[in-house]
């Protein structure tokens, strides 16, 4: 199951993904909130380890609180043909998970809190949603404690929660913002890549300051430079657009223009050691997959007193097209300041 699970993380950014494959990686997860917990049950270790609901979470946080939901829902419905969970567990379970995955994806997604903050916080408010339901199941339609389940009693639902399933919550919090973090830097895409070892050593370029933009294609380095990637890029476009396409970039900086020109370059991939929140967002829009070591709010100036002259030019630009006018129009402008 972890296999199936890397196997779907490695085929794309989950914030990258078109509505499509939004759909189809949620039914993914919802498979995996099925297996998983099947193959604990066996052993009757699913409360103590809670394997259902890791996926539940990594679909909220990476796909969003829709997927969380669905996914929260329906991996204890389809679940429940088996057995488990129990006939008058399910309500409970399904409010549970659904809140889990909602609350998840909201705070990742739409808050963009740190997953840090985002998957404690989903799993303190979806545990809490699992006393009120278990309250409301029991006193609402007089099933008794045992019949819900042996484990559990008006007493002991806390210790249930909190101290019966703690290496579950262990597990959680110790893997989910792994597995996070390694998907919004671009590792799993890096880890298999048939250019990875090009890609490190071309970042390594940089970081030594032999290079500040490198460009791999055909399985090589074919060339690198020691200027912004946004003079590179341009130059490239305007000489040499073939070389541009379906290339992989290693970039010092890459902000919104520079996202721009990669655009209209039809570049593959893209890894930038310093990468601009909208140029980050501008990529995403359009399914450009890329990594990074460090996101900026914006990118400064060489005085760092202001936000550089290209990224204002192109700020509130979301066409690649006339970005590209504007980013020569103001490159013009520069060049008759300087002279």
């Amino acid at each position: 199951m972890l296999t199936t699970l890397k196997r779907v993380l490695l085929k794309s950014n989950p914030m990258q993904l078109s509505h499509t494959r939004r759909l189809v990686y949620t039914a993914v997860f919802v498979a995996l909130g099925v297996l998983i917990p099947f193959a604990f049950h066996t052993v009757l270790a699913g409360p103590i380890f809670l394997p259902m609901h890791i996926p539940v979470l990594l679909a909220g946080i990476l796909l969003g609180p829709l997927s969380g939901v669905v996914v929260g829902f329906l991996s204890p419905l389809i679940s429940s043909a088996t057995g488990m969970p129990t006939f008058f567990m399910l309500p409970i379970m399904m409010a549970q998970l659904a809140t889990t995955g909602f609350v998840s994806g909201f705070l990742s997604k739409r808050l963009r809190l740190s997953v840090f903050i985002s998957l404690p916080t989903a799993m303190l408010v979806g545990r809490l949603v699992f006393v009120a339901m278990f309250y409301f199941v029991t006193n609402a339609f007089g099933f008794t404690v045992p019949s819900i389940s042996p484990l559990l009693n008006a007493n002991t639902v806390w210790a249930f929660l909190f101290v019966i399933g703690w290496p579950g919550i262990a597990i959680q919090l110790l893997m989910i913002p792994l597995v996070v973090k390694s998907v919004e830097m671009g590792n799993f895409s890096l880890m298999q890549s048939k250019n990875t070892k090009l890609i490190n050593t071309a970042s390594s370029m940089i970081h030594q300051k032999s290079a500040t933009f490198v460009l791999i294609k055909d399985r090589k380095i074919q060339l690198s430079k020691m200027e912004i990637g946004v003079k590179s890029a341009l130059k490239l476009y305007k000489s040499d657009p073939s070389l541009l396409s379906n290339a992989i970039i290693v970039d010092k900086v890459v902000g919104k223009a520079a996202a721009m020109i990669f655009i209209l370059g039809k570049i593959k991939f893209i890894h930038a050691h310093v990468l601009s929140h909208d140029a980050k967002e501008f990529l995403i829009e359009h399914n450009i997959p890329f990594s990074f070591e460090k996101v900026v709010s914006n990118i400064k100036n060489r005085t760092h007193d202001d936000i550089c002259p290209l990224e204002k030019a192109v700020l509130n630009e979301d066409c690649p097209e006339k970005g590209l006018l504007k980013i020569e129009t103001k490159i013009e402008e520069l060049m008759r300041t300087k002279s």
